[in-house]
C-alpha cells in the first residue's frame, strides 16, 4: 500500500491581521506504545472554539495533546479511537463551562479529526465543522450539520459525523470550521489540484476571519510537516492621505499645512452637516454676474431718451392725453374781499413765484437692464 507524507499549511486571520501560528492544530505520528491497532495511525487534529469565552494558546495545546494521548491509549477500531478523542476535548470544555456558569461564560468546541492510515483517511466532524476533498478525479465537500450536531462541550452527550476518503498524490484535504462562500468555487471546481503556495493565496483572497488547515499528501514515508506562511506586515484599514509636495498650492490656492501646523490646526478632515448647511447659506447669498451684464458708464455720457425729454418752459397743460382719459374740470376762480395794498403785493409775489414752472433734472434713471 502506499504511504503519504502530509504538509500541513495553517491559514488563521483575524480583524485582518494574519497570523502565521493555528491554535488548536495539531499533527502527531504514533509513539512507541501506542495502543494495539494504534501503531500506523498518524492523527490530525483541528479544533475552533466558538462562545463568549476564550481559552489561551497553552490551554488549546494542552486540550489537543491530552486528546492525542487518549487516541493513541484507545485500542480496537478506529472510529472508536476518534470518539474517544472527541469525547476527552468534549468533557474537558464541559467541567470549563459547568465552573463558569454564574458567571454565564461557556466555549463550545467545533471539532474535525482526520486518521490517516496508508492511502485511508477517516474523518469525525462535531460541530458545525467541514472538509473538504480536492482530488484529480473529483471534489467533495463533506459536512452535515444534521448529524455533527451544535459542538463539544454543551452537554455529555455529543454528535459526530463520521466519513472515509481515499487520498492521493498531491491532493488537497481542507479543514475548516467556517466555511466561506467564495471557497465554493475555489476548491469544488479546482482540478487538477494546487500546489500548497498557489491554494493559500488563492483562499487568502476572501476577506474576514479564517481559521483553517490546508493538508496536502505526497508520496512518502509517513511523515508529518507543518509549514509556517509567510505574513505580511498588517495594513491599517483607515485611510490615508498623500503628502502634498512642498512648495506646492493645494485646492483654490491655499498652501498645504506643515506637520507642526497639521497637529495645532483644530480644523477637522471631515465636514459636519452644519458646515455643509452653512456653506450652501452663504452660496446663496453671493450675487451671481448676469449672462448679460453691462460695464459701467460714467452718468455724464448716458444720453437721454428722446422720448422721456420735456423743455424746461413747456407748461403742463398742453401736454396732449389720450382721448380715453377724462379731462379736469377747471376751478372757477374764487372772489377774495380787497385787503392792504401790502398784503396784495405780498400775495401776488407769491403767486408768481409758485406759477413759475420748477426745472426737472436733465438726468434720468439708467434702464434697468433686467427688464
Amino acid at each position: 500500500m502506499t504511504t503519504f507524507n502530509l504538509n500541513i499549511l495553517p491559514i488563521h486571520r483575524i480583524n485582518g491581521q494574519e497570523s502565521a501560528d493555528l491554535p488548536g492544530l495539531l499533527a502527531v505520528t504514533p509513539p512507541r506504545k501506542a495502543a494495539r491497532g494504534r501503531e500506523k495511525d498518524n492523527l490530525v487534529v483541528y479544533l475552533m472554539l466558538s462562545g463568549n469565552t476564550a481559552l489561551s494558546a497553552a490551554e488549546l495545546s494542552q486540550l489537543n495533546n491530552d486528546a492525542a494521548g487518549a487516541f493513541y491509549q484507545s485500542a480496537g477500531s478506529l472510529t472508536s479511537a476518534l470518539r474517544k478523542t472527541a469525547e476527552s476535548i468534549n468533557a474537558a470544555l464541559l467541567a470549563r463551562n459547568l465552573a463558569s456558569t454564574g458567571r454565564g461564560q461557556y466555549a463550545l468546541g467545533w471539532l474535525a479529526l482526520a486518521a490517516l492510515r496508508e492511502a485511508q483517511c477517516t474523518l469525525l466532524l462535531s460541530g458545525p465543522a467541514h472538509a473538504v476533498l480536492v482530488s484529480e478525479g473529483q471534489s467533495r465537500h463533506i459536512h452535515d450539520a444534521a448529524l455533527s450536531g451544535k459542538g463539544l462541550g454543551s452537554s455529555q452527550s455529543f454528535q459526530a459525523y463520521l466519513s472515509q476518503v481515499e487520498l492521493h498524490s498531491n491532493d488537497l484535504l481542507v479543514l475548516c470550521a467556517k466555511f466561506p462562500m467564495d471557497w465554493e468555487a475555489d476548491l469544488i471546481n479546482e482540478r487538477p489540484p494546487a500546489s500548497l503556495d498557489a491554494s493559500y493565496r488563492k483562499l487568502t483572497f476572501t476577506r474576514g476571519d479564517l481559521h483553517a488547515a490546508l493538508i496536502q499528501a505526497q508520496s512518502g514515508h509517513g511523515m508529518i510537516t507543518i509549514l509556517r506562511p509567510e505574513v505580511s506586515a498588517p495594513q491599517s484599514p483607515a485611510l490615508t492621505v498623500a503628502p502634498v509636495p512642498s512648495g506646492s498650492i493645494g485646492p483654490q490656492g491655499f498652501e498645504p499645512l506643515g506637520d507642526q501646523e497639521r497637529e495645532e490646526s483644530p480644523v477637522s478632515s471631515s465636514i459636519t452637516e452644519e458646515e455643509l448647511d452653512a456653506m450652501a447659506d452663504f452660496a446663496a447669498h453671493m450675487v451671481q454676474p448676469s449672462a448679460y451684464a453691462i460695464p459701467p458708464q460714467p452718468e455724464e455720457m448716458i444720453p437721454l431718451p428722446e422720448e422721456e425729454s420735456i423743455p424746461d418752459a413747456a407748461p403742463p397743460a398742453v401736454r396732449d392725453f389720450p382721448p380715453s382719459i377724462p379731462r379736469a374740470k377747471p376751478v372757477e376762480p374764487v372772489s377774495v374781499p380787497t385787503v392792504e395794498k401790502d398784503r396784495d403785493e405780498e400775495t401776488a409775489e407769491g403767486v408768481s413765484a409758485a406759477s413759475e414752472p420748477v426745472p426737472t433734472s436733465t438726468k434720468t434713471d439708467k434702464p434697468s437692464a433686467h427688464a
